[in-house]
């Protein structure tokens, strides 16, 4: 069986894509970005093997994270799933587009980079395919 991490895995698809690898008796490894996300996490899928915590808006935190993984030994698989969203850019306070931006582009990347290589990583980049179709320029803007 494989040995995964997921990234965001303290709730909705992360969460459930751990779920469902646990079921079929891979080992799995869970990321949250707080003490408190870890354990609700832990108690949602009790069959992962552990969960790393880390907030990736925090450069140094991602570092790290990316140290204590490797520490681990090597992955078959690290889904790349972390990423936040509050609503449309327009509705957006300016105080929270930086920690979006680093969760969202820069994190993945200075994560990836540290890691070993696993067999595959796979990086889930957005869910705008849900909602492209109502796409407006206000929206962003």
């Amino acid at each position: 069986m494989a040995r995964i991490l997921i990234t965001g895995s303290a709730d909705s698809f992360g969460l459930e894509t751990a779920r469902q690898l646990v079921q079929r008796k891979h080992t799995v490894y869970l990321h949250a970005q707080s003490d408190k996300r870890a354990a609700e996490a832990k108690a949602a899928c009790p069959g992962a093997a552990g969960v790393f915590v880390a907030d990736l808006s925090n450069v140094s935190e991602t570092k790290k994270l990316a140290e204590e993984v490797n520490a681990t030994g090597d992955f078959d698989a690290i889904i790349l799933n972390a990423g936040m969203l509050h609503g449309t850019f327009r509705k957006t306070a300016d105080t929270v587009i930086p920690a979006m931006v680093v969760v969202n582009v820069l994190a993945p990347y200075i994560f990836a980079s540290l890691l070993n290589p696993p067999r595959r990583l796979i990086i889930i980049s957005s869910q705008l395919h849900r909602d492209a179709t109502n796409l407006s320029a206000d929206d962003i803007f």
